[in-house]
């Protein structure tokens, strides 16, 4: 059995041993944890899911989420009218709903900082 860190890092302790498993990198469960690299780009079915399930709960609540700077929204487009998550290593393709609420995102952050530069000012 084996554990693959997608993205951040797991810190492990089995049998009083202890490793630091970064993002990219794998760890097979047995006496020594010797990390290993793997190619993200194959994605088991949890994976799948789990990105998956970002990508619908990131996209369901256009209107409810507070707004982000636009480097940091987790599902980015791509030249390719897909939304992608580096931390997954994954796309899926772009919906008319997936744009909307890139643009609302952005448009709302930057409303912000023109309100906080315009309070600074007085």
């Amino acid at each position: 059995m084996a554990l693959r860190v997608h993205g951040g890092e797991a810190k492990l302790t089995i049998n009083n041993k202890k490793a630091t498993i970064k993002s990219g990198e794998m760890v097979y469960l047995q006496d020594i944890f010797k990390p290993e690299k793997f190619k993200p780009v194959v994605a088991d079915a949890l994976h799948q899911w789990a990105a998956r399930r970002s990508y619908d709960l990131c996209t369901a609540n256009i209107f409810n989420t507070k707004p982000k700077r636009p480097e940091n929204l987790a599902w980015k487009p791509t030249a390719k009218a897909e939304l992608e998550n580096i931390q997954y290593h994954i796309s899926f393709p772009q919906t008319q709903a997936d744009e909307e609420y890139r643009r609302l995102q952005i448009g709302e952050w930057q409303r912000q900082q023109q309100e906080l530069q315009q309070q600074q000012q007085h």
